[in-house]
């Protein structure tokens, strides 16, 4: 069985959908997929053989659940639910994504092996606690949802280490980077924005001489796109002729809005909202930004190199594990004067565009899909 909490339009969500699709029906049906929360973007696009089942009927309900569980005001609903749906004698169990409940692996049946993934930087993602927890209670939290388990996986070596701190442990298992598809990144990014039904969707701001700045990512704190809007009002107030284009939905939408209000960047700031394929408006960028507070494997990093779209990225270890230290793209420290200085000099030189761009194709090279599958 294979556990992911939902199926929103996230990285590691495309990831687990990429995977599934490479795999023969023949062998996914032994393989029982077990969705946490219902409604995710991309249940659709999951391979029609995949067998799916949910561990809530209802979103409502399981969110308030999962909130309970969390909070510690009540963790028996979530128990209860999980132990109905887990009820099946499960050889192996994967969760893909670590969180709170990883918790759950500790209610399986001592037979069964327990693997996990984890896609996030333990130590900088807000959406984690373990910053606030004493050492004794790191060691308690380590020993009830990691101690028992057979398998730890990291989507980088930044995720492993920031994992290995915050724990004080050494951990021996494998990086196993996040799987995409360069032919179907590429395939997709040639169909018309206009097939998503978005007939607002324009791919013209290079037609009047602005550079095009794309930012793809949920409107999550985490994603901190708050930086990229005060990084744009300094770059307008410099002269520079730019674009910034947001795709992705979020909590933070409403507040986005407001912030693009208040310093008049109607004219230069566009919020797509979420887009089922990302990758025309990506592909016809000039500079793909990502002001991120924590990133453990962004892939829209990856899928940026495959479309042949130079990167500034935030100095956070995921993003400077990615991107080598500058090797593959462009970093900057986080805040808004230092990112609105790299922007402007992106948007003012092309020659510096295709320097960059040169950069990220080769991290192309080090990249196998192959292996990264067989794993």
């Amino acid at each position: 069985m294979i556990f992911t909490p939902s199926l929103r339009g996230g990285g590691a969500e495309r990831a687990l959908v990429e995977v599934l699709s490479r795999f023969d029906p023949s062998e996914l049906e032994r393989i029982t997929l077990l969705i946490g929360l219902p409604g995710g973007e991309l249940e659709h696009e999951l391979p029609a053989h995949v067998s799916r089942t949910h561990l809530f009927r209802r979103r409502i309900v399981g969110r308030i659940t999962f909130w309970l569980y969390r909070k510690n005001v009540l963790k028996w609903p979530l128990k209860l639910a999980w132990k109905i749906s887990a009820k099946a004698q499960y050889e192996r169990v994967i969760f893909f994504q670590d969180s709170f409940l990883t918790d759950l692996l500790a209610l399986l049946p001592g037979k069964t092996s327990r693997h996990l993934m984890v896609h996030s930087d333990i130590e900088t993602n807000p959406n984690y606690t373990v910053n606030e927890l004493s050492e004794k209670a790191r060691v308690r939290l380590f020993k009830a949802r990691y101690s028992h388990l057979n398998e730890i996986r990291f989507v980088s070596e930044a995720a492993r280490r920031a994992f290995q701190r915050i724990f004080g442990v050494r951990v021996e298992d494998a990086i196993l980077p996040i799987l995409l598809s360069s032919r179907r990144i590429k395939a997709l990014a040639e169909k018309s924005p206009w097939s998503a039904g978005r007939p607002d969707l324009a791919t013209g701001s290079r037609q009047d001489g602005r550079c095009r700045f794309v930012c793809v990512g949920s409107l999550l704190p985490v994603k901190d796109q708050g930086l990229l809007l005060r990084a744009a009002a300094r770059l307008k107030l410099a002269g520079a002729r730019f674009s910034v284009e947001i795709v992705g939905d979020g909590p933070m939408r409403e507040a986005l809005e407001a912030e693009i209000a208040a310093k008049g960047l109607e004219d230069e700031v566009t919020l797509h909202g979420y887009l089922p394929n990302p990758y025309p408006i990506l592909a016809e960028a000039d500079v793909l930004v990502l002001p991120s507070i924590s990133e453990a494997m962004p892939t829209v990093i990856c899928e940026s190199h495959i479309l042949g779209v130079p990167v500034l990225a935030s100095n956070c270890p995921g993003c400077k594990d990615i991107l080598a230290d500058g090797r593959y793209g462009l970093l900057f420290s986080r805040n808004e004067k230092a990112l609105s200085e790299r922007m402007f000099q992106l948007a003012e030189s092309e020659e510096l565009r295709k320097k960059i761009k040169q950069k990220g194709q080769c991290w192309l090279s080090g990249y196998s899909e192959s292996a990264i599958l067989s794993q």
